[in-house]
């Protein structure tokens, strides 16, 4: 089963680093489902990832 959830996740990654749309809350999803800390925790997701920093992003 890791190894599953190891290829899946390969797969998310961009190839210039960058955050896709829908990243933080995919992210959020799986650590709720594993640990249950972050599924009872209340926050704000927006200020977890920017792709201001990466050349050509905003």
């Amino acid at each position: 089963m890791d190894l599953k959830v190891i290829e899946w996740g390969k797969k998310k990654y961009t190839n210039d680093g960058s955050m896709p749309e829908g990243g933080p809350e995919a992210a959020r999803r799986y650590l709720e489902a594993t640990i249950d800390r972050v599924r009872d925790a209340e926050f704000d997701l927006a200020p977890t990832w920017t792709n201001a920093y990466l050349p050509g992003k905003k």
